[in-house]
């Protein structure tokens, strides 16, 4: 018996990654390693373009830049966060940024990130982030992402 296309249609996208980066270049980068790792993925430009993304559609997971002009990574995850509230659901967001800083790390869970990743993002780091947070695996990759 075949699944329903309802049903077909929620498993596709609940395995798609968004990412969020202002930088055509480092969205076309992040969609490569996305794809060789066998991830589906879109990408948008900003932050508000994330919480119109986010709303529309129940990603895996968020990769988002911290530093974007109209609104930056903080506060569209601060923004995502408060849609959530109540609903159960809570999407994982990644920081990505060039800031390596513990204070930078600190600012982006406070904001309500889940992990870190510097850039330029390796394939090994990113790969354990997805296989923590899409397939389930493994806790302790969270110290192997930073």
């Amino acid at each position: 018996m075949l699944p329903q296309a309802d049903t077909l249609l929620v498993e596709a996208t609940v395995r798609t990654i968004l990412v969020v980066d202002d930088n055509e270049v480092n969205r076309a980068l992040l969609l490569r390693q996305l794809k060789r790792l066998g991830h589906e993925a879109t990408a948008v430009a900003s932050g508000v373009q994330a919480l119109e993304a986010v709303a529309a559609t129940p990603y895996a997971v968020v990769l988002m830049d911290c530093r974007m002009p109209e609104m930056d990574g903080m506060e569209a995850t601060r923004r995502i966060r408060e849609t959530e509230a109540g609903t159960g659901r809570r999407v994982p967001i990644v920081a990505v940024t060039a800031n390596a800083m513990e204070a930078d790390r600190e600012a982006c869970f406070d904001a309500g990130m889940d992990d870190f990743l510097t850039k330029p993002v390796m394939m090994e780091s990113l790969r354990a982030v997805l296989d923590r947070f899409v397939l389930g695996i493994g806790e302790e990759t969270k110290a192997a992402c930073t």
